[in-house]
C-alpha cells in the first residue's frame, strides 16, 4: 500500500537563543521540507512496522539548503528567523517559552524552485507549507486543476490569505482540502 506525498516547503533556519548562567547558548534548527520529513520518516518506521506493505514515497521540490555546517544567519541564500527563549514559572516548576522570533529577512531573489506538475499528478497526498517568505508569490498557472481530486494540506502563516499559491489552493475548495493556520 504505498502512498506518494507530494512536499512543497519555505525553508528557514531557526536560530534558538537560550540563556545560561552569564551566557546564552545558540543551537540551528532547520524548519520547512527537513523538519516535516522526519516526521514523516518517523510514521513510516512507525506504522511500517505495524502495518503489512505500508510505504509513504515522498517527492519534494522545495527550496534547497546547501551545506548546513558551514551555515550562519548572514547568508542570503536562505531565510533566517531568530528565537530567544525564557524561562518562566509555572505551577511548582518552571517551563521554557519562547520570548520573541524575529524574522531576519527573505533570502536572495529567485530561491525558491518550481512546483513539479508530474510529481504533483502522481501524488496522492500535497502538503504545502507558506511560511510567508519564498514560495508565496510563486506562480503555477492552473494549479487548482491539478488539486480538484487531490488531497491537500496547505498549512499557511501570516499573513493569511496571500499570494499566488493560497490563490489557486482556494479556487478547489473541497472536502479534501485542509487548511492550516496558526493563531495567538
Amino acid at each position: 500500500m504505498a502512498k506518494t506525498i507530494y512536499l512543497y516547503s519555505d525553508q528557514i533556519i531557526h536560530w534558538n537563543i537560550v540563556p545560561v548562567a552569564n551566557r546564552k547558548n545558540i543551537f540551528m534548527e532547520v524548519w520547512g521540507a527537513t523538519s516535516t520529513k522526519k516526521l514523516l520518516d518517523f510514521l513510516v518506521s512507525y506504522f511500517g512496522s505495524s502495518i503489512e506493505g505500508f510505504k509513504i514515497i515522498i517527492s519534494e521540490d522545495s527550496p534547497s539548503i546547501g551545506q548546513l555546517k558551514n551555515i550562519d544567519p548572514s547568508d542570503s541564500s536562505v531565510n533566517h528567523a531568530l528565537t530567544t527563549w525564557m524561562q518562566y514559572s509555572e505551577g511548582k516548576g518552571k517551563a521554557w517559552r519562547i520570548q520573541e522570533i524575529v524574522h531576519v529577512g527573505h533570502s536572495s531573489p529567485n530561491s525558491a524552485s518550481f512546483l513539479s506538475i508530474d510529481k504533483l499528478d502522481g501524488s496522492d497526498l500535497i502538503i504545502i507549507q507558506d511560511w510567508g517568505m519564498d514560495i508565496r508569490q510563486l506562480e503555477v498557472p492552473n494549479l487548482s486543476e491539478h488539486l480538484v481530486d487531490k488531497w491537500v494540506i496547505f498549512r499557511s502563516f501570516s499573513p493569511l490569505f496571500e499570494g499566488n499559491l493560497w490563490h489557486e489552493f482556494q479556487k478547489e475548495l473541497g472536502e479534501r482540502k485542509i487548511l492550516m493556520i496558526s493563531v495567538n
